[in-house]
């Protein structure tokens, strides 16, 4: 440890913990961030590029999001009065 602070455990919610647990299970492994099955630990450049595909990925589906048009018939007016 580099320091004495180093040591104290950082609280995580409940559903973290299980998800993590059930990553171990599946993939063993020394590091908790591999690259796929089998494999040794995923270098920070392969973490950012996930994260900048996910970020993508949600900003793509927020557009889709936006395009989408919500309309209820008792909400629409005729202008065939």
């Amino acid at each position: 440890m580099k320091t004495e602070g180093s040591s104290t455990p950082i609280p995580i919610p409940q559903e973290l913990a299980l998800l993590l647990s059930a990553s171990v299970q599946r993939y063993p492994s020394d590091f908790m961030v591999t690259n796929g099955p089998g494999a040794d630990r995923a270098g920070p450049w392969l973490i950012e590029r996930a994260v900048r595909h996910a970020e993508a990925a949600i900003a793509e589906s927020e557009r889709d999001a936006k395009k989408k048009v919500l309309t209820l018939p008792g909400c629409m007016r005729s202008s065939a009065r």
